[in-house]
């Protein structure tokens, strides 16, 4: 990360992933025009790859380290030392590759696969640490133009904080606050609920739907027995499975869930008075209007 002292603009790498470029626009885009409010630039990695996911480190351990190690490499190449990475799967695998990279003799494998070099010096963060950690709120809730009025229950699933030793996103991994600290500072309320970083089922979603609705049956359930009104998520297939499938939910559930389900980074973009369609809140499933009016937000 480092600052322009012309401007005074904040630069940092971007590794917006394969999802966010694609089927989780508004996610990319609420992150992008959000961060650029705040006077941050993210910079793109040129010629960034697919980080593989859940599936690299299923087939190949090399193969997992080596689709990560390349982005790092080409971060090293740009001269910067900090890429954020906003999805939580994308986060994860690099975190993991960067501390697979502590190990000289991995990073000569790596050299002897990709032909790039990266030396393992490159801080990887996500876009709620740059903002709570490294620049901190007092530096930039001055700029915020609405308190949201939200009552949330924020999720964070299963890879935000595990494993713990090479995530450290929070030192409370079973029981994070480090959204629900972000969440407040936009004027938002926290529920205390049981399901922060239980699985949702992720991309089971396609070959084991029956595993994914009870999954998030609970999550749901538990949210709104809670006295959220929303629900705020760090993850694209988080936000799938809770938003796409709620319907489906709430007839297996008998219960009316009506729970909208937003990106951390869409509700950033609200409280800087981006306009909501920018932020993709009509792309959504479960209907974000009716919610967002009622607490005249947009």
């Amino acid at each position: 990360m480092t600052r322009d002292e012309t401007d005074q603009t904040i630069k940092i790498a971007y590794y917006p992933g394969c999802t966010l470029k694609g089927t989780t626009k508004e996610f990319g885009d609420s992150i992008e025009l959000s961060f650029s409010a705040l006077g941050i630039e993210l910079i793109e990695i040129p010629s960034w790859i697919c980080c593989g996911a859940t599936s690299a480190h299923a087939t190949d351990k090399n193969l997992a380290i080596a689709l990560p190690y390349h982005n790092f490499a080409k971060t090293q190449e740009m001269g910067m030392g900090t890429i954020a990475i906003p999805c939580a799967a994308c986060f994860q695998r690099h975190k993991v590759t960067n501390k697979e990279c502590e190990r000289e003799d991995i990073r000569k494998e790596m050299y002897k696969i990709t032909g790039h070099r990266y030396d393992g010096n490159i801080r990887c963060r996500h876009p709620l640490e740059v903002l709570m950690k490294d620049i901190k709120p007092e530096k930039w809730q001055n700029l915020l133009k609405k308190k949201l009025g939200l009552k949330a229950a924020c999720y964070y699933g299963c890879l935000l904080t595990r494993p713990e030793d090479v995530m450290e996103f929070d030192e409370r991994p079973e029981n994070p606050q480090l959204m629900d600290d972000f969440c407040e500072t936009l004027g938002m309320k926290t529920v205390d609920w049981n399901y922060k970083v239980t699985c949702c089922g992720a991309s089971y979603f396609a070959s084991k739907p029956e595993i994914v609705l009870k999954l998030t049956s609970k999550i749901l359930e538990d949210a709104k027995k809670s006295g959220a009104e929303c629900v705020v998520v760090a993850c694209p297939l988080c936000h799938s499975n809770l938003d796409m499938k709620q319907k489906e939910i709430g007839k297996e559930l008998r219960m009316d869930l009506d729970m909208p389900v937003f990106y951390f980074s869409q509700l950033l973009g609200l409280a800087l008075g981006i306009d909501h369609r920018k932020l993709g809140l009509h792309t959504h499933f479960v209907d974000t209007q009716v919610l967002l009016d009622r607490k005249r937000l947009i």
